[in-house]
């Protein structure tokens, strides 16, 4: 015996790496659950208590642009919780009356932390994420030998690594049954299809062409899904499910596919999602950032309104004929023009070209999606006057108004301030005081709008003239 272990103590070292070698098999990424519930139950929230009007709809959309984006629309939140209103013979912060929060990239963990813990934003998001170097902790974890061993795994990508990390200091294991707290707006993060190229949100109503449950689908991954900078993090692999639960697809796909002439952009549409059902040629989905498909957030719910062919039908489904006010509320924290490139007579770094070469088309896409948005709501408020006021009249049926306020970080009215702030690096990691800086922009861009001063005349507000004063006048 003594002998054997002689042999033995000696074979252990060899032994201990052949089992670290073996290790990467077992590092893989948490499967996405079968669905439980029958194909077409999309509002997880719908059993959830709230006190908002029926009357108001509040949606927020928060951009991309990592730790920048989140500070941002976190200043955006702040403001929001500050304003009050008078509407409906009550008096409500506006914050309170917020329905949908759809977001992208660094905007989801403003986003899903709001979702989630609701008021505790307030205290715990800031040296929770936003004063935290995170971009630091993610750098340790990857120089980390262990993490290279669970790294080697063909099922375990850097974006895993980063899930993890998110669900250690924000999220503790939360899924999105967890955002169905009384109270909650609904939260839609988005990321992108990386063969399709476009947005994929995380709404049950996506998660029913896959046959999944998003009710236990972790929020960590979601974010880190929306946030999967190509190059620098892994796509996030879902697996499909479809064909296992009876899925059917809505009424729109079934008559683009049999009259692919009348939109040639609802039949596109409509071939993109039919792939979600072919599971011998797509058994398995790979998100990257949603800021590919869409930087503002926006694009989701537009783009399924006007396939649905307006906005009415979306209206008697959820029982919200009574609706008087629609916000939009887009919170842009996309950076500005790099000038100093056009002082360079000669070749420039290859990191200044693929800024470019990624900046350029998402702002131009940016500003054509919010051009898209302003042609519909129009569009959208005759709809609804006809629908209620066509066959018999009665009175107030004409009463539907459409806002859109747009918080952008290029409409801070100090020039050296604007350069600075939107001349912030895409990461996530900033000094405390930016962080701050951006936040008081954040309250003082809106503030200083006048599509939000016109809002607020609506619902019967204060004037944010005595706000607090803020760095950005």
């Amino acid at each position: 015996m003594e002998m054997w272990n002689r042999c033995m103590g000696r074979w252990k070292p060899v032994a201990l790496i052949l089992l670290e070698l073996a290790l990467p098999a077992c590092s893989v990424y948490p499967v996405n659950s079968p669905a439980t519930h029958p194909p077409g139950e999309e509002n997880l929230y719908e059993e959830s208590s709230h006190d908002r009007s029926d009357s108001l709809q509040v949606i927020l959309t928060f951009s991309g642009g990592g730790t920048r984006a989140a500070a941002f629309s976190y200043g955006v939140l702040e403001a929001l919780r500050d304003t009050e209103i008078q509407w409906e013979g009550r008096r409500r912060r506006l914050l309170d009356e917020v329905d949908l929060i759809s977001s992208v990239s660094g905007g989801s963990f403003t986003a899903a932390y709001y979702g989630l813990y609701g008021e505790r934003i307030f205290t715990d998001f800031e040296p929770a994420f936003l004063k935290r170097d995170v971009q630091g902790s993610l750098t340790r974890r990857l120089l980390n030998p262990w993490n290279w061993i669970r790294l080697g795994s063909p099922l375990y990508g850097k974006s895993e690594l980063a899930a993890d990390l998110y669900d250690r200091l924000l999220f503790q294991g939360a899924t999105f049954a967890d955002m169905n707290r009384p109270g909650a707006p609904r939260v839609r993060i988005n990321a992108t299809d990386m063969t399709l190229g476009t947005g994929f949100s995380f709404t049950q109503g996506q998660f029913d062409w896959i046959c999944s449950d998003l009710s236990r689908f972790s929020v960590a991954r979601a974010v880190a899904a929306s946030s999967a900078v190509p190059v620098l993090f892994s796509p996030v692999a879902l697996h499909n499910h479809a064909g296992t639960c009876g899925f059917t697809p809505p009424a729109w796909v079934t008559e683009a596919l049999e009259n692919p002439g009348i939109s040639a952009r609802r039949y596109r549409q409509a071939r993109w999602q039919v792939s979600y059902l072919d599971t011998a040629q797509r058994p398995y989905l790979h998100l990257l950032d949603g800021g590919l498909a869409d930087n503002l957030g926006v694009r989701g719910a537009l783009d399924q309104l006007i396939l649905e062919g307006g906005i009415w039908g979306r209206m008697q489904r959820e029982g919200l004929n009574s609706i008087r006010q629609v916000v939009f509320i887009v919170v842009n924290a996309e950076p500005g023009l790099d000038l100093r490139w056009d002082r360079n007579p000669g070749d420039l770094a290859l990191s200044s070209i693929v800024n470019s070469a990624t900046t350029v088309p998402i702002n131009r896409y940016s500003f054509e999606t919010l051009e898209l948005l302003r042609s519909h709501m129009e569009l959208w408020r005759r709809e609804v006057i006809q629908q209620r006021c066509g066959a018999r009249p009665e009175p107030g049926c004409a009463e539907i108004d459409f806002h859109l306020v747009e918080v952008n970080l290029g409409s801070i009215s100090d020039p050296a301030e604007r350069a600075r702030l939107q001349g912030l690096p895409t990461s996530f990691r900033l000094p405390a005081q930016d962080v701050d800086a951006l936040r008081l922009a954040a309250r003082s861009v809106l503030e200083h709008s006048p599509a939000y001063r016109q809002l607020l005349h609506a619902l019967g507000g204060a004037s944010p003239a005595g706000s607090r004063r803020t760095s950005t006048p």
